[in-house]
């Protein structure tokens, strides 16, 4: 009993300071809702508001179901991040059926990063893009962060290759953001793998159609998948808490 005193004694001291500090709103809120309710394509959107007001930050994990990091970074954003200021909503996975069956399209259907801005009436892909897309179109925030996995290096594969770097379509858009971090990421200040840039985003991408027809600022993040999962995951959060910094969110 007496060595839990001291225990109970600092819980008595640190609850009040809690408990006043959630009261001055300063804890971050975390609220939740739904997209595309009541059907089978049902999903859920994570939105972490900060006590101060500020930009708003938009993240999509897993558009692939088979890249897993984009997926689990997108989990621990949701279950980890805590903001200061402004809003950061978070889908992820945005293809469920894809991730359940560990694949990349729809099930059913095809490339959900093929088929933006989508459409409503259109099959599964073309839906869950309408609904991705309008609530971005909704929102208008003032980044949107897309995650995504390359199976080659970046410039092989016959030039197909996107591993370990950072898609923009516009760089007006981002540039001041993803130039911070080449020069951070090369010095060894944020990031374990070296990054380079990429542009634009392929026709039917989140990252063009948001970028083209809604001109918010967008960049999407390409690790390697031949890379262990953990390190992975690590850059894939690096790079977001990056942005986030920059945006003023944390």
């Amino acid at each position: 009993m007496k060595r839990l005193l001291p225990v109970l004694l600092c819980i008595l001291l640190i609850a009040p300071g809690v408990a006043a500090f959630e009261e001055a709103g300063s804890l971050p809120v975390v609220d939740r809702y739904r997209i595309l309710e009541g059907t089978e394509l049902e999903n859920e959107i994570t939105v972490i508001t900060g006590a101060e007001d500020g930009p708003t930050v938009f993240i999509v994990g897993g558009i692939h179901g088979n890249e897993v990091a984009g997926i689990e970074a997108g989990k621990r954003l949701k279950a980890e991040t805590s903001i200061v200021a402004g809003k950061l909503y978070i889908i992820a996975p945005a293809n469920q059926s894809g991730a359940a069956a560990k694949k990349r399209y729809v099930d059913g259907a095809g490339d959900l990063n093929r088929a933006f801005p989508g459409d409503p009436e259109g099959d599964n892909a073309q839906r869950i893009a309408a609904a991705i897309f309008g609530e971005i179109e909704k929102l208008r925030p003032d980044l949107v962060i897309d995650l995504h996995e390359a199976n080659h290096d970046l410039g092989t594969n016959d030039g197909y290759g996107l591993g370990n770097s950072i898609i923009y379509t516009n760089f007006d858009d981002v540039g001041d953001l993803l130039f911070s971090f080449l020069l951070d990421n090369e010095a060894g200040n944020v990031g374990i793998s070296k990054y380079s840039l990429v542009e634009p985003g392929v026709a039917g991408s989140v990252n063009r159609t948001v970028s083209r027809l809604l001109g918010i600022p967008i960049f999407t993040i390409e690790t390697l998948t031949s890379y262990p999962l953990e390190q992975r995951v690590a850059d894939q959060l690096a790079i977001v808490h990056y942005a986030l910094r920059f945006y003023g969110l944390e």
